[in-house]
């Protein structure tokens, strides 16, 4: 499973999240947000923990800075 925007926007759809409530959770704004969704920025290790905090897989924020296999993230990843 690759670990990109376009699943990391997946993963938000299922967990009933919009941007805004991401970004605000996450502590960014929702422009960056965005741009991580859609490929054109990569999270800082900090903000990639954040993220996966919200979204529930908090061991395995590290995906979010790479373009590679999780083979231990939730199954909706």
């Amino acid at each position: 499973i690759i670990m990109n925007g376009e699943i990391l926007k997946q993963y938000r759809h299922d967990q009933g999240f919009t941007q805004n409530a991401i970004a605000n959770k996450a502590g960014i704004s929702i422009a960056f947000y965005s741009m991580i969704e859609n490929n054109r920025r990569r999270p800082s290790a900090a903000v990639a923990r954040r993220i996966a905090e919200v979204l529930g897989f908090p061991n395995h924020w590290y995906y979010l800075l790479e373009d590679s296999d999780c083979p231990d993230c939730p199954s909706a990843l």
